[in-house]
């Protein structure tokens, strides 16, 4: 039991603390290159065709504040299609074309609740109708041609066992966006958010990397105080492994433990 609080502690602090860092990075996107609008601002109408039916839609939000915190109204065509309250930090309004062969524009609000906690709805307008689809975290990237958007999640699907031996974690989850659906990605493997990819972990005990996740060849071996990066998570039943870097920059599949593999988990208590 204490071991599950544990784990539930990981992810909600992660979530919390770590929202904040994935940021959608437009630089590469598609949406920068046809110059679309990223992050617009309140009280300025836009006229883009939402749906591609030849008629542009007028688009207007409204972001102010009460008592409880940030406000936010999306006006379409002049009328009142979402209204977002009690919000901890100003909200993000602004419009990309994820996959450009859909036909269809889309409206992303990046949301910040009271306890930073972040999450965002993805807006599709198709014939005068409006459909939100809520993810947790944030748009990490897009690749237009292909419809998929990357988002930073804590975790794929609802499973503890990396959190057992690494703490909380943020990994790169594929979603497929089309004009009236948008569905996950199922993987093997989920590359690692930039945070995690980046930060250097402390190894707590010796630990055998393999070079494959069948786990029979050895590949290096991580001595127990040494620093390692982890690069992704791989699950296939009920194999799991962790991929890392090591100094010297060898790759390898570390097999998940049920205690902790690191000094310096992210909110370990």
């Amino acid at each position: 039991m204490k071991k599950i609080k544990q784990i539930v502690s990981f992810i909600l602090i992660f979530s919390m603390t770590f929202s904040t860092i994935f940021m959608l990075n437009t630089k590469n996107t598609y949406a920068a290159s046809k110059k679309y609008v990223d992050n617009a601002r309140s009280g300025i109408t836009y006229f883009y065709d939402l749906d591609k039916d030849g008629k542009k839609e007028k688009i207007l939000c409204l972001i102010g504040d009460d008592e409880y915190g940030y406000t936010l109204d999306l006006y379409i065509n002049n009328k009142l299609r979402k209204h977002y309250f009690g919000l901890g930090d100003i909200p993000c309004v602004s419009i990309y074309d994820i996959n450009k062969n859909d036909k269809s524009l889309d409206i992303y609000i990046e949301l910040v609740h009271d306890s930073m906690y972040c999450n965002f709805d993805l807006l599709k307008y198709n014939k005068g109708s409006i459909k939100s689809y809520t993810y947790e975290g944030r748009i990490s990237s897009f690749d237009s041609n292909k419809g998929i958007m990357n988002v930073s999640q804590s975790y794929p699907v609802s499973t503890n066992y990396f959190a057992c031996c690494i703490g909380a974690y943020g990994v790169i989850v594929p979603y497929k966006v089309n004009k009236t659906s948008i569905k996950r990605q199922v993987k093997n493997t989920y590359s690692t958010s930039s945070y995690i990819k980046k930060r250097k972990y402390i190894a707590s005990k010796n630990l055998i990397a393999y070079k494959t996740t069948t786990g029979k060849t050895k590949a290096f071996t991580i001595k127990n105080g040494y620093k390692f990066n982890i690069v992704a998570l791989y699950k296939k039943g009920s194999s799991t492994y962790i991929k890392v870097k090591n100094s010297s920059g060898k790759y390898g599949y570390v097999k998940t433990q049920s205690t902790m593999i690191v000094r310096n988990p992210i909110y370990a208590s």
